[in-house]
């Protein structure tokens, strides 16, 4: 048992812990702030900035899975932050799963529809997923009947958004995102001029 470890295990404060896990971030000793993250959630499971930092953290130490279990528990806790779903994108590109790459970064972007290394990123996940004819059906079945309360029911019920997207990832080179969602655009405003 690292010292760290023990020290961190006989805290019963979370803000105590959260505070040593923040100091071991700044002095980047990822393995023990991974630590310290981890008991401030045992302590206040209902902390964002525990699930946010240990993503973070994680993702300095290489460890996506565990990093993607981390951002998932933050944007449940905070749908509205956008750094914690860029991330979250970026971990599930990492493990090479293009499905929730896409996901993730279609929600950091319906918040801030500008920002172009998130455009670039979801151009990259969708082309990286192989057959553009498949993946063009996919996302039309998707958008079509969209899950309940996620980003592509949002996405569906503000078409506009869509094609501001198309035109973001025309500019950023993304054409196969680009086409993917004008599909999807189409498969909710079939007669549409603006698409």
């Amino acid at each position: 048992m690292t010292s760290e470890f023990k020290e961190v295990a006989q805290i019963n404060d979370w803000s105590e812990v959260y505070q040593l896990a923040l100091t071991y971030r700044q002095q980047q000793r990822w393995q023990s702030a991974a630590i310290a993250l981890q008991r401030t959630i045992e302590l206040k499971s209902d902390f964002f900035w525990s699930y946010h930092h240990l993503g973070d953290t994680l993702s300095q130490l290489q460890q996506w899975q565990g990093a993607v279990k981390a951002y998932r528990q933050a944007v449940q806790l905070d749908r509205e932050f956008f750094w914690s779903l860029h991330n979250f994108g970026d971990s599930f590109s990492l493990l090479q799963q293009w499905q929730g790459a896409v996901k993730a970064y279609l929600q950091g972007i319906y918040l801030k529809p500008n920002h172009q290394l998130s455009s670039q990123k979801l151009g990259r996940s969708f082309k990286e997923q192989g057959d553009l004819a498949s993946t063009i059906q996919q996302y039309r079945q998707v958008i079509k009947a969209p899950p309940v309360n996620s980003i592509f029911e949002q996405y569906q019920t503000q078409p506009q958004r869509l094609v501001r997207l198309i035109k973001t990832l025309s500019q950023e080179h993304q054409i196969w995102g680009a086409v993917i969602v004008c599909y999807m655009a189409l498969e909710i405003q079939p007669t549409s001029s603006a698409i």
